[in-house]
């Protein structure tokens, strides 16, 4: 896997979101193995709008109605957990207590 470099125009406004491994797919109607290192159109039709309009702040409610929209199972509750102490500690954790509870080595 490659960095992306993207060029930076003047005038020009960027987003960036992150999402909870497992997640982007589903949210974004993606499958992620497909579009990986490659440059698409943004998948989902409503984004412009939405940050046009709204700006950043209207991110919460786009994500939130994407949500709302996909049909898929929920996460893996031990991917979501080691995901949720990760951000907890802010990378900063050792594996062996990230793993603490969980059964796993």
């Amino acid at each position: 896997m490659n960095a992306l470099r993207v060029p930076v125009q003047a005038g020009m406004s960027y987003v960036g979101l992150r999402f909870v491994p497992g997640a982007a797919g589903p949210l974004l109607g993606i499958v992620p193995k497909q579009v990986r290192e490659l440059v698409r159109p943004w998948p989902q039709s409503d984004f412009a709008d939405v940050v046009r309009e709204k700006g950043i702040a209207g991110l919460d409610t786009l994500v939130t109605r994407w949500a709302a929209r996909a049909n898929c199972e929920r996460p893996d509750a031990i991917v979501a957990t080691v995901t949720r102490r990760i951000l907890e500690a802010d990378g900063s954790a050792r594996v062996a207590d990230l793993l603490v509870g969980l059964n796993l080595g």
